[in-house]
C-alpha cells in the first residue's frame, strides 16, 4: 500500500505539504510494522487459552481473559490503522482524478471555442449557399425543359405544316 501511495501523482505535488494532509508515510509503515510484531509478541507470550485442569480456574482465566482482550483491542487498532492509511490512499486517487479533471478542463478552456463556432457560421453559411443554388438549377432546369418542351411543340407544329 505505500508503494501504490507513493505512485500517486499527487503524492509529489507540494500541495500536500502546504495544506499540511501528507503524512510521513516511511514512519506510518514503520509504526505499523513494530506495533504487529509487538502483538505477535505479545500473543506468543500469553500462548493458547488454557485447558483442562487451567481453564477451570477462575484466576488463571480471568488474567487470560484480560491479557487476550487487550491484544483483540490492539489487533482491532491495529487494523482501524491500516483501514484508515487505506482511507488516505483513496483520497489521494481521489485528488489525483481531481487533478485530472482539472487539467482537461484547462486545457481544453485555453481555446474559447470561437474557431469551432466560426467553422459552424461557415459550413453553414455553405450548406445555406448550396441549397440556394440548388433551388435556383432546380427552378432554372425546370424552365430550361418547359422552354425545350415548347420548342418541340412548335417545331412539330411547324413540320406538320410543311
Amino acid at each position: 500500500m505505500a508503494t501504490a501511495i507513493e505512485l500517486q501523482r499527487c503524492w509529489r505535488n507540494e500541495l500536500l505539504d502546504s495544506i499540511a494532509i501528507r503524512i510521513d508515510l516511511e514512519d506510518e509503515v514503520t509504526q505499523i510494522a513494530a506495533i504487529a510484531k509487538s502483538i505477535k509478541s505479545t500473543e506468543d507470550a500469553l500462548g493458547p487459552k488454557p485447558a483442562a485442569e487451567l481453564a477451570k480456574d477462575d484466576q488463571v482465566m480471568a488474567l487470560y481473559t484480560q491479557r487476550r482482550e487487550l491484544i483483540d483491542e490492539r489487533i482491532d487498532l491495529l487494523f482501524d490503522r491500516v483501514q484508515t492509511l487505506n482511507r488516505y490512499w483513496d483520497n489521494l486517487k481521489n485528488l489525483d482524478n481531481e487533478f485530472d479533471r482539472l487539467e482537461w478542463l484547462r486545457e481544453k478552456s485555453k481555446d474559447d471555442g470561437r474557431a469551432d463556432i466560426i467553422s459552424v457560421e461557415q459550413e453553414r453559411h455553405s450548406v445555406g449557399e448550396v441549397a440556394r443554388r440548388t433551388e435556383e438549377a432546380e427552378g432554372v432546369s425546370g424552365a430550361v425543359v418547359q422552354s425545350l418542351l415548347d420548342d418541340a411543340k412548335h417545331i412539330l407544329e411547324l413540320n406538320e405544316k410543311f
